[in-house]
């Protein structure tokens, strides 16, 4: 399993967010699933100690960032497109491919 931080500085407030889910992962080890699944934001909230209201705020900050990089990931793909489109009908050097299949 690869770390996205790895060699890096975790920060206190990270830290304690580490422990509170480490602490609530055992804690369903030895006391079996105390929040039910499809609770996912209290679940977050259960295992982080981070407000609910944090958690709808990442949660929505998250979606756009999400959406907004799904829309430029479609504007440079219908760019791609439009060029490779223009490479092949009109060749390399904007002339017309002469060539025959």
């Amino acid at each position: 399993m690869h770390s996205k931080v790895k060699n890096k500085v975790v920060s206190q407030q990270s830290r304690e967010i580490i422990a509170s889910v480490l602490e609530f992962m055992q804690k369903e080890t030895t006391d079996g699933v105390t929040i039910p699944i499809d609770k996912v934001q209290e679940g977050v909230f259960a295992a982080t100690g981070v407000s609910l209201s944090s958690i709808r705020r990442v949660r929505k900050e998250a979606r756009n960032i999400k959406e907004q990089f799904h829309s430029q990931n479609q504007r440079e793909q219908t760019s791609k497109l439009r060029w490779l489109s223009m490479v092949l009908t009109k060749g390399c050097y904007g002339e017309r491919s002469s060539t025959t299949i």
